[in-house]
């Protein structure tokens, strides 16, 4: 067995790699994100519970698990107002005999808190399992500053920084 030293930089870059070749094949962890990116809940969650049941501690099972619930968890909503917008991604309307902006068309995402702290759960079980594994990390981190939870984000920016400290930013990949 050796051991091969990776700075945290290699180790953003091989994350995928490494949430796709534990237990999970490619092409099923694949095909589960499709199903969830395409809005096909129902299939994905079966699998999910599937991986789950062949094992529990499998890693793959955390990585979709939060996947799942972070995009179920999502209401997005179309907005109709009147005045003039406030931020650059709008459709503006404007009066067609003058010209002049009257309102603007955006879009709202509001989070349904308690789908999403189910997947958050799932996933810090996940990661006291494999405290070292990056994707998880990233994904919370992703997961909580695209819902607004900052406080928790810098948690886990914290948590990446306290694991990697000991080994001066770098981290340990066993090559069989």
């Amino acid at each position: 067995m050796k051991t091969v030293h990776l700075t945290t930089a290699a180790c953003l870059v091989l994350f995928v790699f490494i949430s796709t070749c534990i237990a999970v094949t490619p092409d099923a962890f694949n095909s589960i994100v499709d199903l969830i990116q395409n809005g096909q809940y129902n299939s994905a969650f079966e699998k999910i519970k599937q991986i789950k049941k062949a094992d529990p501690s499998d890693p793959e099972y955390f990585v979709l698990a939060i996947n799942y619930y972070f995009i179920k968890c999502q209401n997005n909503y179309i907005n109709l107002k009147s005045g003039i917008p406030t931020k650059d991604s709008v459709l503006v309307l404007s009066d067609t005999a003058t010209g002049e902006p009257i309102g603007y068309i955006d879009d709202t995402t509001i989070f349904n808190s308690d789908t999403l702290q189910i997947g958050i759960s799932i996933l810090k079980e996940g990661l006291k399992l494999y405290p070292y594994r990056l994707d998880m990390h990233i994904g919370l981190i992703t997961v909580t500053e695209s819902s607004g939870m900052y406080d928790k984000m810098t948690d886990a920016i914290l948590t990446i920084l306290k694991n990697s400290d000991p080994n001066r930013g770098q981290v340990d990949l066993v090559i069989f």
